[in-house]
């Protein structure tokens, strides 16, 4: 089988897609020839001669499903989810919204009417990989915000205080499959950029989690819901706050996850037994 890798486009986080389409060309032996920049090369990906493509550009480009249909107009294969799937995931208040049906809790978020209760984070709606991510703890601090940015394109959201986790699901021989709880902990004030990708402030990432059988299988089963209620494909990876007391909050869940090498995902599959290989070709 020959595959194809899209990578790159333009948002904030186009150096992280970089890496990770590094990382897995790397794995799956992809020739340099099949690799394509999005949006400069995506007629020359159109053309190419693969057999499958595998998008792989966080944000927007690729994680709001824009790649991802000019591939089905062209009836070219790829993996991961629909068009339709990455578009409701990158939005985070929707997507927080359709995961509620199925009785899966989130923070709360303030419409732009209402004055926040401090702290707060402040996200992009359509963001990932925590680029123009700002934990706010004060009025003087959210009128610098109001100042610098557009407040509509943000996201204000309840700070929950609580130990960090995320969780994995692959597809595994036509199984959706939860893998094992990775904890973050972060040497800065929360799961910021730099927390995930400077080798001097990279924060500590545990798994299997060290926690009770009973918050594993929770945090495991609502990363499963969410990924079947918002439709994902393949593979998806949701990220989660617990409170003191035990209370899950869901923040996001990812429909193209980060695979550099110090990725989350890759490493609780290698911890589940699962390379990154197994999860491209099965």
């Amino acid at each position: 089988m020959v595959l194809g890798i899209i990578t790159g486009g333009e948002s904030g986080e186009r150096e992280i897609s970089l890496a990770s389409a590094k990382n897995i060309q790397s794995i799956l032996s992809v020739p340099d020839s099949l690799v394509f920049d999005f949006p400069s090369q995506l007629q020359e990906a159109l053309e190419a001669k693969a057999d499958v493509f595998i998008p792989i550009i966080h944000g927007v480009g690729g994680e709001d499903g824009e790649v991802q249909v000019e591939l089905e107009k062209k009836g070219a294969p790829y993996i991961f989810s629909s068009p339709e799937v990455h578009k409701i995931a990158l939005d985070k208040t929707q997507a927080k919204k359709i995961v509620s049906k199925a009785g899966i809790v989130s923070p709360r978020e303030y419409t732009l009417n209402e004055r926040p209760a401090f702290p707060i984070f402040v996200k992009p709606k359509n963001g990932g990989s925590s680029v123009s991510t700002f934990l706010i703890s004060s009025d003087e601090e959210f009128a610098v915000f109001e100042a610098e940015h557009k407040r509509e394109d943000f996201l204000l959201e309840q700070a929950i205080k609580g130990r960090e986790f995320s969780v994995g699901v692959i597809n595994v021989d036509g199984k959706d499959v939860s893998l094992p709880v990775i904890e973050i902990r972060p040497k800065s004030s929360f799961f910021d950029y730099e927390s995930k990708y400077s080798a001097i402030n990279l924060a500590e990432e545990v798994c299997p989690a060290g926690i009770t059988d009973s918050l594993r299988d929770s945090l495991q089963e609502q990363a499963l819901q969410a990924h079947q209620v918002l439709g994902c494909k393949h593979l998806s990876r949701s990220d989660f706050i617990v409170t003191g007391n035990g209370s899950i909050f869901f923040l996001e869940t990812n429909t193209i996850p980060g695979m550099t090498k110090t990725s989350l995902l890759p490493k609780s599959a290698a911890v589940a037994g699962y390379s990154l290989k197994d999860l491209f070709i099965q």
